[in-house]
């Protein structure tokens, strides 16, 4: 599909809803396997297990008033099909604050607990247990647990090998496990819900990642303590090219003063609808350092006058632990990658997605990558997506979800383009998938860098990545300059640049183009940008802005087909609109 086509949303329906289909409707659906219908289960229970130690763990898995699952899936109710059958969607508020629920006090289990286990029975026989005949006053939820209890007892649909199935119930429903529910915070609760109710699943599904033995996978994040981040992992000194990378960035900075940073100022009347938010980047990779002091200001919120409140990192999520909202970065990659492009994007909101504890994605991780690009599309809307961390395998998981990002033509992606391991390698995954545009270094003078992956002859993207100064200060009024290097750091830059170039779009092209995502914001768009933009040499094209700008403004008389004034401004903004012809 090419860039700008619009793409039908998939619907939402809860679980209750689909499983109470009317007959019509029923016939319509495709039918969900039961192995479909376990691995949903598991799913279901592995995300009870991760949120158990978090704030969402106040969350309800059915609704109060008539213990429907709370629960959601991709449905097509004009096709009948369930994308994605063993995925649901957990409703949740986002920024109200979570209630504590409480159960009644004859309850003899965990109402967390009671909840899952009549989601499990509803999605294993795929309809809405009768569990309501002594459901009700202040027996509510004990007569559900009774009557659960009973169901799955010698119940005639389930067959002698789905014992473990029974068991997993059971525990659900059982004293002892509202005994270790209390201990929430403990490893007492974390491993009696594993032993009782993700093992047995590994019987059931001995396909199932992690099924026979979660502790090691999830237990890690729970239980290790790790260190704050007190230093970045770069160079102390500066190298023999730190001072070109210094006037590098130095132009950087000059350039967003003078043509990005007044835009906001400049417009004289709100900008309409479709031109009035800021361009968005998500970053994926480690988290950040919420003891850098740069990090903490881009946290705050900021008065931009007229009431109106901004702040620089406007989200963050965790897919690699137990608490969605802690994203703190313990190796100090993402901190450094974040600090980069807060400097290269000052006009752009960030959104901070973190997805490993390394400064690399393991085998086991590559699932959180896919979480987080969906996350990044689905919720944060982002434009631009900045993925620094190369993989060293492809994932079909992230495979899947790529296309998704990139068929509506309104995100970019940006990906490192190799291991820095030299022309003895070729270009990384997902570097080198069609459609993301994948970065290489060079030093400030816009040299390719010997660590630059072999590409054959095709052209490729390049910008500073070579003795990158980035500003060090941890909880202290200290502060010292390191030098970073390698394609991690060069991606956002890169970012930086095209988020600048969206902004000034944004405020300025005519109204010829007044949809600007539509014309700006893709990948495709971009690349003829970079490439219109760049220096070459040989084959490199060195990304940068201002030489460019240099010559339309005040040296070429005319580009392409436009006729060109001296001194005029404008004429930058006829060429960028020409680009998108």
């Amino acid at each position: 599909m090419g860039y700008g086509n619009p793409v039908r949303t998939r619907t939402m329906r809860s679980l209750a809803e689909i499983i109470e289909l009317s007959q019509v409707e029923r016939d319509r659906t495709r039918p969900v396997s039961v192995k479909d219908r376990y691995r949903l289960c598991y799913n279901l229970a592995l995300s009870a297990y991760c949120l158990s130690s978090a704030a969402w763990s106040r969350l309800r898995w059915c609704k109060r008033k008539t213990f429907d699952a709370n629960v959601f899936l991709h449905h097509d109710s004009t096709t009948g099909v369930i994308h994605d059958p063993t995925e649901a969607y957990l409703s949740c508020p986002i920024e109200a604050p979570l209630p504590q629920f409480e159960a009644g006090a004859d309850l003899k289990c965990d109402l967390n607990l009671l909840e899952l286990g009549k989601i499990l029975v509803e999605v294993r026989f795929w309809r809405k247990p009768d569990v309501f005949s002594e459901a009700h006053g202040r027996s509510w939820e004990e007569g559900i647990r009774r009557q659960l209890g009973l169901l799955i007892t010698d119940h005639p649909d389930l067959l002698d090998s789905e014992s473990p199935f029974v068991d997993v119930i059971k525990a659900c429903l059982s004293y002892e496990g509202k005994v270790a529910a209390e201990k929430k915070t403990s490893r007492d609760f974390l491993t009696s819900f594993e032993d009782r109710i993700l093992k047995p699943f590994s019987t059931l599904l001995p396909d199932c990642p992690g099924a026979e033995e979660p502790r090691e996978d999830y237990l890690s994040d729970v239980e290790t303590q790790r260190e704050p981040l007190t230093a970045l992992p770069h160079k102390r000194e500066p190298g023999p090219k730190s001072a070109r990378a210094k006037e590098f960035i130095s132009r950087m900075q000059k350039f967003a003063i003078s043509y990005v940073n007044p835009l906001s100022a400049k417009s004289r009347t709100p900008l309409p609808e479709n031109r009035s938010r800021k361009v968005r980047i998500a970053v994926i990779d480690s988290g950040i350092s919420s003891r850098d002091s740069e990090i903490r200001i881009a946290l705050r919120d900021s008065d931009i006058g007229l009431g109106l409140r901004d702040r620089r990192i406007a989200g963050l999520r965790n897919f690699c632990g137990t608490s969605v909202d802690d994203c703190e970065d313990y190796h100090g990659h993402g901190t450094t990658v974040a600090k980069i492009l807060l400097e290269s994007a000052p006009q752009a909101e960030t959104y901070i997605a973190k997805v490993t504890n390394s400064s690399t994605v393991s085998d086991e991780e590559l699932h959180n990558v896919r979480k987080a690009i969906n996350w990044a599309v689905q919720v944060w809307d982002a434009d631009i997506i900045n993925l620094s961390l190369a993989m060293r395998v492809e994932s079909r998981d992230i495979d899947e979800a790529l296309p998704h990002a990139l068929l509506p033509g309104s995100k970019i992606i940006f990906a490192a383009a190799h291991n820095n391991a030299g022309h003895h390698e070729g270009p990384s995954w997902p570097g080198r998938k069609l459609g993301i545009i994948a970065i290489h270094c060079t030093d400030g003078d816009g040299q390719p860098l010997s660590t630059n992956a072999s590409v054959g002859r095709e052209d490729y993207f390049a910008t500073l990545g070579l003795d990158i100064p980035i500003k060090e200060q941890f909880a202290t009024t200290k502060s010292q300059y390191v030098y970073a290097s390698g394609v991690s750091y060069a991606t956002p830059i890169a970012a930086g640049i095209a988020a600048n170039m969206l902004e000034i779009l944004r405020h300025e092209a005519s109204h010829r183009v007044n949809d600007v995502k539509k014309w700006f914001y893709n990948g495709r768009y971009i690349k003829v940008l970079f490439k219109a933009i760049s220096q070459r040499d040989q084959r490199c094209c060195f990304v940068q802005p201002w030489t460019f700008w240099h010559e339309i403004i005040s040296v070429s008389p005319r580009y392409r087909d436009v006729q060109l004034r001296s001194g005029d401004e404008r004429n930058i903004i006829r060429v960028l609109e020409l680009l998108a012809a």
